[in-house]
């Protein structure tokens, strides 16, 4: 204790020193210092940092499970991804068989028409031709 008198003694300016002695320092401001010293958060750099650092670990944390959640939502995306895919290719497939079907269909359409209007001219023009002939 009396170390730590004698070290407060001398860090006062010289004009305080010569204002008190030794034995007169007030017991306030020594309360005041002793209180300093007393919570080392105040004083010490170090314990400042840490508490920087819990800080910085707590959202590190924090966003590491938000990355978490929003992996676990993108793996979710890229199923229904696939899935659409999937679809799409039956679709694709479906939809030429489909364009296939029509096509035999308007062909069939189009030889009945042709036959039709070769049936009909015969009809109308060997009568025709017959007779002029």
């Amino acid at each position: 204790m009396q170390k730590m008198y004698e070290a407060f003694y001398r860090s006062l300016p010289e004009a305080r020193q010569r204002a008190i002695s030794k034995d007169e320092i007030p017991k306030e401001l020594l309360s005041s210092i002793a209180d300093k010293y007393n919570n080392p958060a105040n004083l010490d750099k170090i314990e400042e940092a840490n508490e920087k650092v819990k800080e910085v670990v707590v959202q590190i944390q924090d966003d590491i499970k938000k990355v978490a959640g929003s992996q676990k939502e993108m793996d979710d995306l890229n199923a229904r991804a696939q899935q659409m895919a999937a679809n799409a290719r039956g679709f694709d497939t479906e939809a030429r068989e489909l364009e296939r079907q029509m096509f035999w269909r308007n062909m069939r359409l189009i030889i009945i028409i042709v036959a039709v209007i070769i049936v009909v001219l015969v009809v109308v023009l060997v009568p025709v031709l017959v007779k002029y002939a």
